[in-house]
């Protein structure tokens, strides 16, 4: 029981910032003799060594009463000092990138060339977060993060890997990281390695521009290719030689095919806005399974964080669907400004209508 408690505590310092700049191997030692020197220590100097930890002890599933059998070396990733090390070399990653990018080829629907290189959480995947939908990888956001999906928590802190490290030092930026190439390829959150995630930086700067540019254009073709002024043109050369019904219907066809634009690429507006409003502390699993693995003593905390995380993704969320609802109501109006322009007037009629209110 010994082993188990002090192998979870030494493990846990070895993966925070560089701990070996922090202590000494004679303060090491120092801390594994007191460590044999009876369980009861650990307990009295267990808040001292959290703080040591920078919290991530805090941050673990609790820790077991003297009776529990709980094997919670288990969970602790097998690295040792081998991750720090390897975050400080210089990584050369030949393989062809994972990722592809497309745009929308204007109004044409083509898609450009292949591009090198991608980034980790894509519009395209963060955008079925919200909308539903398959990912690039094969899941939906239900199968995902279901029972036995890639995404699973159980996955993330039951087994040896990235994503348990992340887990346990509460590092939700790199576990958002893990979760989204999880998504993008297929994989377990539990089995992306190092090679995943660096095969998903752009491999020249030139690679990077051209993402960059293509996120842009992804964000804005919609706005652009069915602005009401682009509308208004479509709809004077789709009805120009028809009139009543025949002008309603042609009308019509050309505005919804705008407006359905407009709703598919929300969701990837609303998923871009959630990112820029995103902080760092915000949780990759904001639920209840997440909050049962924490100490009692810091489980209020994480529950009143999880309540102002889904308040102000909310509020985002609801700002980009009245902005798009305001879009699509200008649509219909320049539609209707269209079909009231194109009507044929009748000056004999209308003179006959005149003359016949004036009697």
């Amino acid at each position: 029981m010994k082993k188990i408690v002090f192998s979870l505590i030494c493990s846990v310092s070895l993966l925070i910032s560089n701990p070996l700049n922090e202590l000494s191997g004679k303060e090491i030692n120092k801390g594994i003799n007191e460590a044999l020197g009876g369980l009861d220590i650990i307990w009295k100097k267990f808040n001292e060594l959290d703080k040591l930890s920078k919290g991530t002890l805090s941050q673990c599933i609790p820790l077991p009463n003297k009776t529990s059998k709980a094997n919670i070396c288990s969970l602790i990733p097998d690295m040792g000092y081998e991750i720090e090390i390897c975050g400080k070399g210089i990584y050369n990653n030949h393989r062809i990138p994972l990722q592809e990018y497309c745009n929308f080829g204007g109004s044409s629907g083509k898609k450009t060339e292949k591009q090198g290189g991608g980034t980790i959480s894509t519009t395209e995947n963060r955008g079925k977060d919200i909308g539903g939908g398959t990912y690039t990888g094969g899941e939906t956001p239900k199968t995902h993060y279901g029972s036995g999906g890639n995404g699973n928590i159980k996955k993330a802190i039951e087994d040896k890997s990235i994503a348990n490290t992340s887990f346990l030092q509460n590092n939700q930026d790199n576990l958002k990281l893990l979760d989204d190439i999880a998504k993008d390829t297929g994989k377990g959150i539990n089995e992306v390695t190092l090679d995943d995630i660096v095969s998903k930086s752009p491999k020249d700067q030139e690679a990077y521009f051209k993402e960059r540019d293509t996120l842009i254009q992804s964000h804005t073709q919609d706005l652009i290719s069915y602005s009401p002024y682009a509308l208004s043109i479509a709809l004077e050369q789709g009805i120009q030689n028809l009139q009543g019904s025949a002008a309603k219907n042609k009308a019509n066809e050309i505005t919804q095919k705008a407006i359905e634009a407009l709703d598919i690429m929300q969701n990837n507006r609303e998923a871009n806005e959630l990112e820029k409003i995103r902080k760092s502390s915000d949780f990759v699993y904001p639920t209840k399974e997440m909050v049962d693995l924490l100490r009692n003593d810091k489980k209020i905390e994480a529950v009143v964080k999880i309540q102002e995380q889904i308040k102000r993704e909310a509020d985002a969320i609801a700002k980009i669907r009245v902005e798009n609802e305001k879009r699509k109501n200008i649509l219909l109006l320049t539609e209707q400004k269209a079909l009231i322009m194109n009507e044929k007037f009748d000056r004999a009629s209308a003179r006959k209508e005149i003359e016949a209110l004036i009697k």
